[in-house]
């Protein structure tokens, strides 16, 4: 990596509208979005048959918008095998596992802005987290990226190697990578500035991140692990009544692990090899308490699917994906994060086997 590489961390610029008495005021994120009052559903497609798809699910009507970004973007498409999609103001990037990876796409119209070049990766995207309004990272199979936005450019590798489990965040002014048992098991830590190595955690994740109480959450097993993202520690909190936060161990996909609204509790689904009940983790208590159990239905005990769960920022519900064929014809079951009652449940979609990745809110 060029060491003299340095990212300019600015405050987000954000369009401003006048109000009666003539002061600035930034417009609420997604004012300015084609698509509005809902969420948006990010698929991974069917391999070698359908690219990863977006659609979009107006809660005020109930009806869906079906392949958004073909739909806008005639003779366009995007990658094989979606994983995440991640918001800025202006734009949503859609990492997918092959080519081209990483795409942007303007949220006022939907048209896509730029894309990797063929030939930009040798490996699989896995996961993205924007640094600032310029800079992001890309974890890939073959290591870690920085990625110059609006237009995309991929950087230089500032990890290079197998050893990343995919999930990345960036907080304080740091970058947070789950590694995997290649690198012993660690969460790596670096510059977020300069993308300079800092140190290694030692914190066993395999899953994560989650922001809640402060801290920066990871999961592994029967294990949380607290982030301090400020002094660089970590910290070890077991499960009790042998719970295993689900992850993904055959092939990557986002976590699944949430925080509530409050950020006073963590949400994640149990499970070793597939994930099916939905626990609530209190962090004050330390105590993780079952909120949903997953649905049985002619006698058929239906698993998660893709990150799983989701939880809406705004509503603090949890959004879930349940299927009883391996991610073919999903159920969206809506739940309260307090509570854990079922608020509703619909088919997502008819039309065809999706196999979503994840819920993107807005």
């Amino acid at each position: 990596m060029k060491k003299s590489l340095l990212f300019a961390l600015a405050a987000t610029v954000f369009a401003a509208c006048s109000d009666d008495n003539g002061s600035t005021t930034p417009p609420p994120p997604g004012a300015s979005d084609k698509y509005q009052g809902g969420f948006y559903v990010y698929n991974e497609g069917s391999y070698g048959r359908t690219p990863a798809s977006v659609n979009y699910y107006d809660k005020t009507t109930g009806e869906w918008s079906l392949n958004l970004y073909q739909e806008n973007n005639e003779g366009e498409k995007l990658g094989n095998t979606g994983t995440v999609a991640v918001c800025s103001d202006d734009n949503v990037y859609f990492v997918s596992k092959e080519t081209p990876w990483l795409v942007e796409v303007g949220l006022e119209d939907f048209l896509k802005k730029s894309a990797l070049p063929d030939g930009a990766l040798t490996g699989q995207a896995y996961g993205f987290a924007l640094i600032d309004g310029k800079h992001g990272v890309l974890t890939t199979s073959e290591g870690a990226y920085s990625v110059s936005l609006d237009p995309l450019e991929l950087g230089d590798a500032f990890f290079e190697g197998r050893g990343l489990g995919g999930d990345v965040a960036v907080k304080d002014g740091r970058v947070f990578l789950t590694a995997s048992a290649g690198e012993g098991d660690v969460v790596k830590v670096y510059d977020a500035s300069t993308l300079a190595f800092v140190k290694d955690l030692p914190a066993a994740a395999k899953t994560g991140f989650a922001e809640a109480g402060g801290m920066l959450w990871a999961a592994a097993g029967n294990k949380l692990f607290k982030i301090n993202t400020t002094a660089l520690t970590s910290e070890e909190v077991t499960l009790g009544d042998d719970l295993s936060v689900y992850y993904n161990q055959w092939a990557y996909t986002p976590t699944g692990l949430h925080a509530s609204k409050k950020g006073d509790a963590l949400y994640f689904v149990e499970g070793s090899s597939s994930g099916y009940d939905v626990y609530r983790f209190t962090i004050a208590t330390g105590a993780a308490e079952k909120l949903f159990p997953a649905p049985e239905v002619d006698g058929t005990r239906y698993s998660v699917y893709g990150a799983g769960l989701n939880a809406d920022p705004e509503s603090d519900d949890l959004y879930l994906f349940y299927t009883a064929d391996w991610g073919g014809h999903a159920t969206i079951y809506v739940v309260d994060g307090t509570t854990g009652e079922q608020k509703k449940s619909f088919p997502y979609t008819d039309a065809e086997y999706w196999f979503p990745s994840m819920i993107l809110f807005r």
